[in-house]
C-alpha cells in the first residue's frame, strides 16, 4: 500500500512542476475579448459604420497604438467589420445589428497599454448594454 503512496506523491509532484514551468513562460502581451450585447436599437454606433471608426479610433487613440494598415467590409443586409493593423499587434470590430451585438477583440504586445481609459469609454458609448470583457495573458 505504501507503495502507491509514493508513486502517487512523486506524480503529484511532477504535475506541480509542470505546471510551475509552463506558469513561468513570458508573457508577450495582453488579448481583450470585448462582447457588447443588447445594444439600444438606437444607439448611434450599432448601424452607423462612419461612427464605428471613430470610436476604433478613440481606442487606437486612448491606447497609444499605432496603425499600420486598414480594412473594412459592409455585409448586405447588415453587418460591419473592421480590422486595424497596430504595430502594438491588432484591433477588430464585428457588428451583427440584427442581434444588438457588437464583438470586440485587441490583442497588444505593450505591456504598458492602460486598459481602463478604453474600458470607460466603451461603457459610456454603450450606456444601457450588457458589456463583457475578457483579459488573457498570452
Amino acid at each position: 500500500m505504501n507503495y502507491y503512496i509514493v508513486i502517487f506523491s512523486i506524480i503529484i509532484i511532477i504535475i506541480s512542476y509542470l505546471f510551475y514551468i509552463y506558469n513561468q513562460r513570458e508573457i508577450l502581451g495582453f488579448h481583450y475579448l470585448i462582447n457588447i450585447e443588447n445594444i439600444d436599437p438606437t444607439n448611434r454606433y450599432l448601424n452607423n459604420n462612419n461612427e464605428l471608426k471613430i470610436l476604433c479610433n478613440k481606442i487606437i487613440k486612448l491606447g497609444n497604438l499605432n496603425v499600420v494598415n486598414f480594412s473594412d467590409y459592409k455585409f448586405s443586409p447588415q453587418g460591419y467589420t473592421l480590422v486595424y493593423l497596430l504595430s502594438e499587434s491588432h484591433l477588430s470590430l464585428h457588428t451583427w445589428p440584427e442581434k444588438n451585438l457588437i464583438m470586440m477583440d485587441l490583442y497588444c504586445c505593450n505591456k504598458k497599454l492602460k486598459f481602463q481609459p478604453i474600458q470607460n469609454l466603451l461603457y459610456k458609448t454603450f450606456p444601457k448594454s450588457t458589456i463583457t470583457i475578457n483579459k488573457i495573458s498570452r
